[in-house]
């Protein structure tokens, strides 16, 4: 088991690193996003930040749009070095998300070039209910969003 500190943090320059490492900025960008080069300086203050951290550092990212006090719409993003544990970080941060929020749902839209976001997103709970079509251009071609939701488990 990786072992993680997971917390909430407005550490701007670590979150703004992860969020634009070229090797992950461009997997995940479609063409409405900016180039890495002109990606903000300042990240909207209106998201709620929350860095996963392991003996080598700063692991993940984990962006909460928050849509009132028990929703929030979710974006993940891994270091490079932690590609190969992304299931496990994602479920410690989920289990993080239950244990440490008053968050009933979360909804994450996935982009349908993304087959590995969709991989991640079922294994760590959550579900697709809803899609897009054509919502979303990558390289010039049009492809569905995909919307997930995980809910809170029964206590």
């Amino acid at each position: 088991m990786v072992a993680l500190t997971i917390e909430r943090s407005v550490d701007y320059p670590v979150i703004r690193e992860l969020l634009t490492d070229a090797r992950s900025y461009e997997k995940m960008r479609s063409d409405d996003a900016p180039m890495l080069c002109d990606f903000p300086a300042e990240l909207p203050g209106e998201i709620e930040y929350v860095l996963a951290s392991d003996e080598s550092g700063p692991a993940a990212v984990f962006l909460l749009d928050w849509q009132d006090f028990e929703r929030a719409e979710i974006h993940f993003c891994f270091h490079p070095r932690t590609w190969g544990k992304t299931i496990e970080i994602a479920k410690q941060f989920v289990d993080w998300l239950w244990e440490k929020t008053p968050m009933r749902s979360a909804v994450g839209p996935v982009p349908g070039y993304n087959s590995l976001a969709l991989y991640l997103a079922e294994k760590v709970g959550f579900q697709e209910f809803a899609r897009k079509p054509e919502a979303v251009r990558k390289n010039g071609k049009l492809y569905d969003l995909i919307l997930t939701k995980i809910e809170r488990p029964a206590a």
